[in-house]
């Protein structure tokens, strides 16, 4: 990350959006991205 320069809002938001586009059944996707939104940016 740091050799891209990315802040941790970003990293955040590449992570969401990897969850959100994901084949990963909705009741495991669901506490992942709970989990995710529990992080500070």
């Amino acid at each position: 990350a740091r050799a891209l320069g990315l802040s941790r809002a970003q990293l955040k938001c590449i992570a969401r959006n990897s969850l959100e586009a994901s084949f990963v059944p909705e009741s495991l996707r669901t506490p992942w991205l709970l989990r995710l939104d529990a992080m500070p940016a």
